[in-house]
């Protein structure tokens, strides 16, 4: 049986099966998430085995799903830092620290100056997936927004020889103290593409993506 994606996606020879904020040395990830109430983008390029740098971009666009009661937007440069990470056999843990700045956006406000912290972790073998991720930005007058994202999934089956991978995933998403969302997504991805589709139990459907190269 082959070893896990780990090793494989740090050495940048084939598959990875979940977006890291540090991947192998001289990494490029494109990653994005959407959904009918917000998006996030974010473009990392890992310049060593434990840093990386972001580019990310958040929208809120639903007035009444915003913890401000308004749309806004955020633009942010952070770093990256691989904290720990543990290897087993067939599986990997990891946590990584994240911190940055730049512009927040509010509708019908002047721009401030945003501060931003994030925190993730996250277990993987070849059939099991765990992970959590905490999102902090502290803009220099508006309220302060958080992002707890909490993610169980399984793989039905593993191949042994490259080709199309897929995965069940259910995510558990809150910002700030509004109605968590609960969404079941299927997750599929070959080499260095990922892509995920689901809708939450409101019915709002969602698409996410990841490539790396």
């Amino acid at each position: 049986m082959r070893l896990g994606f780990f090793i494989l996606a740090l050495l940048g020879t084939s598959q990875i099966s979940v977006a890291h904020p540090v991947i192998f040395k001289g990494g490029i990830e494109l990653q994005g998430e959407t959904q009918k109430k917000d998006s996030a983008f974010s473009t990392t390029y890992t310049f060593s085995p434990y840093w990386a740098v972001a580019a990310q971009y958040y929208e809120m666009r639903e007035p009444s799903m915003s913890p401000l009661g308004r749309t806004f937007e955020a633009s942010t440069v952070q770093i990256n830092h691989l904290l720990k990470r543990w290897w087993n056999e067939g599986s990997q843990g990891n946590i990584y620290l994240g911190a940055g700045a730049g512009v927040f956006a509010p509708q019908g406000l002047p721009s401030e100056f945003l501060a931003r912290g994030e925190v993730n972790a996250d277990w993987e073998s070849t059939t099991l997936y765990v992970a959590a991720r905490y999102i902090y930005l502290h803009p220099d007058f508006s309220e302060d927004v958080d992002f707890k994202k909490l993610r169980v999934g399984f793989a039905p089956y593993v191949l042994e020889q490259e080709g199309l991978n897929s995965w069940f995933i259910l995510e558990w998403r809150q910002m700030n103290t509004e109605k968590a969302e609960v969404t079941p997504l299927l997750r599929f991805f070959f080499r260095s593409v990922l892509f995920e589709l689901g809708s939450s139990l409101d019915g709002d459907f969602k698409f996410n993506f990841m490539i790396h190269y």
